[in-house]
């Protein structure tokens, strides 16, 4: 029947109580429903026979008994607690009947744009959404994101975050700057990154004073910025490779305060003379794998005697494009570095290669050296054999580049994947 407009607004018109509802008053368990209405069901299971099958929507027929909709029972059971336990599977509403748990299982498989719009769905899917299981890890590498929306992000627990290569715009509003931000953050990557505030940098290493591990690859760092990197007393790897207008002062005082740190690259910084020299405590550090690469005017033979002599536990050593560095560094890398194991001094010309193998005989753990150029084409092949036969354990130019605090080692990652040390984001 198709009612006009006119008569869906006239009011309902209340109908007497039937027997049926005047007994349902006295039922309150599916039992009392059992019993009451046995002859009700008969007369239900009865009619049901005469109705045609019904189709799915997948085409087949189903024919229509009491068990596709209501088993015969009146429309109060079916919204009472008891009918939830009676109800078919295709009936049920799983997400209704899903725990927790589960939902937040099923939402860790969404990308980052699904789960936006499932936090807009209701208030209980926006609370899960911010399950610190969510965010543990999060990869916003290439991306473009507002100031403040990161740290909205980054509140809901995430202990794993880069930032490579992506660009971080203006907010949206400027509470960012006054608001206090307690991160959890142990991992961070923010090589290459654009900010759009220069003041950036510097609130989020101070709002994450837990780090372990982090990255800042190209870029500028206030004399703040390593004033909060200094705060850091766990942290135990820093790439600062390529980073502009690094205070030697400041420096010098993240290095003694950071007593943990066992991998450093200060690559083409150009650091002052004095803080090399001055850089690390005098009772001895934990640095294992240091690069001080692209040192051309500021690697000089005090400099590198002087910071050797405050980290007798170098494995690994990079002096690359370190022009000033001679014969007499070498002996100062003998008698202070005794453990050392990997060493790369590419585009050292003043080095010969007698030098080399002389040094190599009071360095019996060296195994592995990279130099890619430092001698001509004929001395440098005739330095490979007088290697191979006085020292055939040590190997040459197993290594283009140096990886040393790099998030990533050169390996080839499946588009979409972010590594991070010794964690995979997608």
């Amino acid at each position: 029947m198709v009612f006009t407009r006119s008569q869906a607004r006239l009011p309902k018109v209340t109908q007497p109580e039937t027997k049926k509802q005047k007994l349902s008053d006295r039922c309150d368990s599916k039992d009392d429903y059992e019993k009451v209405f046995t002859v009700e069901e008969v007369e239900y299971d009865e009619a049901q026979e005469n109705v045609p099958p019904t189709k799915t929507p997948s085409g087949k027929e189903e024919p229509v008994t009491p068990n596709t909709r209501s088993r015969g029972y009146p429309m109060e059971f079916i919204s009472s607690p008891f009918w939830r336990q009676t109800l078919s599977r295709d009936q049920v509403n799983r997400w209704e009947t899903s725990s927790d748990e589960i939902i937040v299982k099923i939402f860790s498989y969404l990308k980052f744009e699904d789960l936006f719009k499932c936090s807009l769905v209701c208030k209980h899917w926006n609370a899960l959404s911010r399950d610190a299981l969510l965010w543990r890890k999060l990869n916003l590498a290439r991306r473009s994101i507002p100031i403040d929306r990161l740290f909205g992000l980054l509140s809901n627990g995430t202990k794993y975050l880069s930032l490579s290569c992506s660009i971080v715009n203006h907010p949206v509003f400027a509470s960012w700057k006054r608001r206090k931000y307690n991160l959890d953050l142990r991992y961070l990557d923010v090589g290459l990154c654009n900010t759009a505030s220069s003041f950036f940098l510097e609130k989020l290493l101070r709002s994450s004073p837990h780090l372990v591990k982090l990255n800042l690859e190209s870029n500028t760092l206030t004399p703040g910025a390593l004033k909060a990197i200094a705060d850091c007393k766990n942290l135990q790897i820093l790439n600062m490779t390529m980073c502009q207008n690094v205070s030697g002062t400041e420096f010098v005082r993240m290095t003694r305060e950071c007593r943990e740190l066992t991998e450093l690259s200060v690559g083409w910084c150009e650091l002052p003379d004095s803080a090399i020299k001055s850089a690390f405590p005098l009772g001895g550090s934990k640095l294992r794998r240091l690069n001080l690469s692209g040192g051309r005017d500021t690697i000089t033979r005090s400099s590198i005697i002087s910071l050797v002599s405050r980290t007798p536990n170098l494995r690994e050593l990079d002096v690359s494009d370190s022009f000033l560095f001679d014969e007499q560094g070498l002996m100062a890398l003998a008698k202070y570095c005794p453990l050392l194991e990997v060493f790369s001094f590419s585009r050292l010309y003043v080095l010969l290669s007698n030098d080399v193998l002389r040094w190599l005989a009071h360095m019996p753990h060296i195994n592995s050296l990279n130099s890619f150029p430092s001698f001509t084409t004929e001395l440098f092949n005739q330095f490979k054999r007088e290697l191979r036969l006085r020292y055939p354990h040590v190997t040459i130019n197993q290594k283009e580049r140096s990886d040393i605090a790099r998030p990533c080692t050169f390996l080839k990652v499946p588009r979409g994947v972010s590594v991070l040390w010794d964690i995979t984001l997608r």
